[in-house]
Order: structure tokens, then sequence, then C-alpha cells
């Protein structure tokens, strides 16, 4: 999730996962329909400037994935179940992912673009992923 660009098939995939979650889980689900719900916005956005839409989405995946990181395994299982039978990518590939973009930025040893910075502030602020102390003040 730390690239900045993605093909047209992992940005449907990361809309659908986003379009469930902002309408089952975000606090804004009773905006649904509305032209403040987030993929009202994300819509809009699209037809003016694609690719912030798509810097958007992505950073918004990211915030997501740090969200639900409190949550409790019984309840990712219980929405990962719901997003499986919807067809859309589930909460633990997506963390699956952050974690392997993470884990390729620390072994390169640097930042190439603000997607990777977000994420690692992302992972360094929200606990998100299980971070050695040693490894955290290397990237910290």
């Amino acid at each position: 999730m730390a690239r900045t660009n993605l093909s047209p098939e992992e940005y449907d995939e990361l809309k659908r996962f986003l379009g469930y979650y902002a309408t089952h889980h975000f606090k804004t689900a009773a905006l649904a329909g509305s032209e403040n719900h987030p993929m009202a916005k994300l819509a809009a956005l699209e037809k003016t400037s694609p690719k912030h839409a798509m810097q958007g989405l992505m950073q918004t995946v990211n915030d997501v994935i740090e969200h639900v990181s409190v949550w409790t395994p019984e309840k990712i299982r219980d929405v990962d179940t719901e997003l499986r039978k919807l067809g859309i990518v589930t909460i633990a590939e997506l963390q699956q992912r952050y974690s392997r973009d993470y884990a390729r930025i620390v072994k390169r040893g640097f930042i190439k673009n603000t997607a990777e910075y977000y994420l690692l502030k992302g992972v360094l602020d929200g606990g998100s992923l299980d971070v050695d102390p040693a490894e955290q003040m290397q990237v910290g």
C-alpha cells in the first residue's frame, strides 16, 4: 500500500473495501447516499483529479488498517467472513500487504515517497503492527 500507483484492478479492490467499511463501520455510515459519505467524496475527486483520488484512497485504507488494529481477532474474523461473501478483499489480506510493505521499507533503510512515509507514520503512531523496539528506533 506504500506505492504511489495502483492498477485499475487494485484501485477497484480498495474502493470496494472502502465502500463496505465506510458504509458499515465508519461513524459516517449514517451518511450513506449523502454527498458527505466518503464514497461520494471519492467519486467527486475522481472526476476532478484521479491522481488525488488514488492517493486519498490509499491513505484512507491505511487509516482503516490502523483503526481496525484495536479490534479483537474475533471481530476481524467476522468482518472478513462478510467481506469474503461479498467478494471484497479482507482486512487480514490488507494487513498482510501493509506488513510486507513495512518490512520492505525497513530492509531498504530509507523512505522513497510520501506514501511510504505515511505508512511508517501509521505503524509507529497507531500500533497497527507489532514493531520490535530496536526496529522502532531505526525507523522512528
